[in-house]
């Protein structure tokens, strides 16, 4: 670290705690509900854990995860890594990532209900065209990163396919473990749970074939510096899918939210008619922060920017809705800005009812830079 010494670097790494993994639960444990279940998953890949202060390599130490160059260790909490590592301590004051790890500790989203299964999961997922057309399009074999998972719904409907690999990403310990919790629970073995910080990934570069990084973005100090970070973890033509808030369409949730401060949410309780129903409007209307993006904005000076070809968006850019029935796999035109215009009118008329999310997709087409591990190292605590 410019300008710390090496025995005060490692003092502040270690007020920090670091995730656990138990290899005895891990090599002993047959059954997919253990605690181990998790770093069995991880270990089928263990090659692409790097340290998230400096880039090292990363061994098992009985329950401990150690790396071999700063000696920094992490532990596990119910059998998920804790490998989050606050980037502040390395870029200087204090930001966001705090007071949304903070916010989602307390409101972990979306909720599983009791009765909620693996079936359930799946057909609630699949009512939903982008997710459909992701479970059946995604390539197989695919080692899938989900950057913000949240309770890993996601995580856990795409990890039901047996010829993938889905790795939930989040900073909040206490959703990863209703993730992991549903995931043991309804034997669900192709998914694996981890704590990071996006800006301080514990991933080596261009290791995944899929980052998906859904309604994450926009919650973090940096949108475009967290895009950059995990754009750099996707192989060659890998494709990454990006959901954020739109101003345009953001619109009625804006309205909805100044209606509930202004009655002091006197009137919320008619929308909390189940713990779901409590935990969503909380989600909408009480979060932290929040940006909101444009679709020429992401195409430009995202994905171009990155040499990512454009494939897809949900909403159609210059259409109302996804069919069903397209090739998310092609690359296409993104249309100009009038097309772009009109469709974030549609989706401010549509944010009457909904929050004004919308998905794209990219193709990463830029060609990996070649980086010694004493140069990754020497990089990442600069």
């Amino acid at each position: 670290m410019v300008g710390v010494e090496d025995r005060d670097t490692k003092s502040a790494v270690r007020r920090f705690p670091a995730p656990v993994v138990d290899l005895r639960v891990i090599e002993l444990s047959t059954h997919a509900e253990s605690a181990g279940s998790v770093q069995r998953g991880l270990l089928q890949h263990a090659d692409i854990l790097a340290c998230p202060r400096c880039g090292g390599n990363l061994e098992f130490f009985l329950d401990i995860l150690e790396c071999n160059w700063c000696g920094s260790e992490y532990a596990s909490d119910c059998g998920i890594p804790r490998l989050f590592f606050p980037h502040d301590v390395l870029y200087g004051p204090r930001d966001l990532t705090h007071q949304v790890q903070d916010f989602y500790e307390d409101n972990p989203f979306p909720k599983y209900g009791d009765s909620d299964s693996a079936d359930s999961l799946r057909e609630q997922s699949l009512s939903s065209p982008l997710a459909r057309l992701l479970d059946e399009q995604l390539p197989s074999k695919a080692l899938i990163l989900d950057a913000g998972c949240g309770t890993g719904h996601l995580a856990n409907f795409l990890g039901t396919q047996k010829d993938r690999q889905v790795i939930g990403a989040d900073l909040s310990l206490n959703s990863l473990r209703q993730a992991k919790k549903f995931k043991d629970r309804c034997g669900i073995h192709n998914a694996g749970f981890i704590q990071m910080n996006l800006f301080r990934s514990p991933f080596r570069k261009g290791v995944f074939d899929v980052v998906i990084a859904n309604s994450v973005l926009h919650h973090t100090s940096d949108p475009l510096r967290g895009f950059s970070a995990l754009a750099s973890l996707l192989k060659p033509d890998g494709l990454f899918v990006v959901g954020l808030y739109n101003p345009l369409g953001r619109v009625g949730n804006d309205l909805r939210r100044l209606f509930h401060r202004a009655s002091k949410d006197r009137l919320a309780f008619l929308r909390w008619r189940s713990e779901k129903q409590r935990s969503r409007f909380i989600q909408r209307y009480k979060q932290p922060c929040e940006s909101r993006h444009f679709l020429g904005e992401i195409t430009q000076n995202w994905f171009a920017a990155h040499q990512f070809e454009f494939l897809y968006s949900s909403p159609r850019i210059g259409s109302k809705h996804l069919s069903g029935g397209e090739d998310l796999r092609y690359g296409r035109w993104p249309g100009d800005r009038s097309m772009q215009f009109k469709t974030e009118l549609g989706m401010m008329l549509r944010g009457i009812v909904n929050d004004g999310l919308f998905v794209m997709i990219g193709r990463n087409k830029a060609q990996p830079k070649q980086i010694e591990a004493p140069e990754v190292a020497q990089a990442a605590v600069a």
